[in-house]
Order: structure tokens, then sequence, then C-alpha cells
């Protein structure tokens, strides 16, 4: 599914080939302006959400957060942060490390 700005706000995946009963994953993505900020699960609650920078052009969205990205919090496996190149394209990610 996408809205009128062609984001894609949710997707619906069945585990047969008629595409019939529950679907075996429903997502929904939440945007602020082009900047994916969450993915909620079939029950509303957040799978993933991203923290967001300046992107490319020093403002937060004027490069439509391209280079912005600086971290995603995963509800299962933890916080990965992000690094970019001055061109904007992913060099390095990382887990966070929990020291006990």
């Amino acid at each position: 599914m996408y809205d009128h700005h062609s984001r894609r706000i949710g997707k619906k995946v069945w585990d047969n080939r008629e595409g019939t009963g529950n679907p075996a994953d429903d997502h929904k993505f939440v945007f602020d302006g082009w900047n994916l900020i969450a993915i909620l699960n079939y029950q509303s609650s957040i799978g993933q959400s991203f923290m967001w920078g300046s992107d490319l052009s020093e403002t937060m969205q004027g490069a439509g957060g391209v280079g912005g990205l600086l971290a995603m919090n995963d509800a299962v496996d933890g916080r990965i942060l992000f690094a970019t190149t001055a061109m904007g394209m992913w060099w390095r990610w990382c887990r966070r490390i929990t020291g006990a």
C-alpha cells in the first residue's frame, strides 16, 4: 500500500497463494515527511524505530533524508548505529554493545 506521495505505508504477506485469511505479516510504515520513523506490527506496536539527523543538504529533509539515518532500534535485536560517507552511502553499521 502506498500513499499519495508514493511512500510505502503498509505491507501484508500471506502464507498461501490465494492471499486469503489473515496475513502472516502485516506492517504499517510511519513517516515524518520523507523520513521513515517507525515500522509497526499488526497490533500497532513498534517493531523498529529510526533516528534521523541532518541529511546531505545539512538540513533535516532538504535532500529527502539521504545520508541522515543515524540509528535504527529493533524491538528484538536492539539498536544498530549507522555511519555514512560524504556522498550519503552507508559506510558502516554496528550493534550497540551492552556491558554487564
